[in-house]
């Protein structure tokens, strides 16, 4: 995802703006915590981050608990907008934001220009997942 992010602030053309909303246990489970703040305070205009600590230690000013439908529509893009949502972590997240069918092996793989090599899956949101219940379409979700 962080090569994504990248990407997108290397290119002085892409005025895509970037939303993430990183979910850790502690403040030291999160991977790139500085490249990320350092991201976010170079181009806050096009990168967002916003923790999410399910055990923060007793400093932690941030988010806290688990991801919810609240915390989704705080800190992501509306589901009206041309949003895009990308959703990456281990097996038990993914059936928490997208569904109990979001690691069905029998997807079709996309059939839109990416990366060479990269494989992405269409169908990837149960219809009664929490991201549908916000409003998001299965056209917007991808699992990385």
């Amino acid at each position: 995802m962080l090569q994504m992010v990248r990407n997108v602030i290397t290119n002085p053309y892409d005025r895509t703006k970037i939303k993430i909303l990183f979910c850790n246990k502690t403040e030291d489970d999160i991977l790139l915590k500085d490249e990320l703040d350092r991201l976010h305070f170079e181009y806050p205009d096009q990168v967002e981050v916003t923790h999410v600590l399910s055990k923060p230690g007793p400093e932690w000013t941030g988010e806290t608990g688990h991801i919810t439908h609240d915390l989704i529509r705080k800190y992501m893009p509306s589901p009206e907008s041309a949003t895009k949502v990308w959703v990456c972590g281990p097996a038990g997240f993914y059936t928490t934001i997208c569904g109990p069918d979001s690691l069905n092996p029998y997807w079709t793989t996309t059939n839109t220009i990416r990366q060479p090599g990269a494989t992405f899956l269409d169908t990837q949101m149960d219809s009664d997942s929490m991201l549908a219940e916000v409003g998001y379409g299965q056209h917007q979700v991808e699992v990385l």
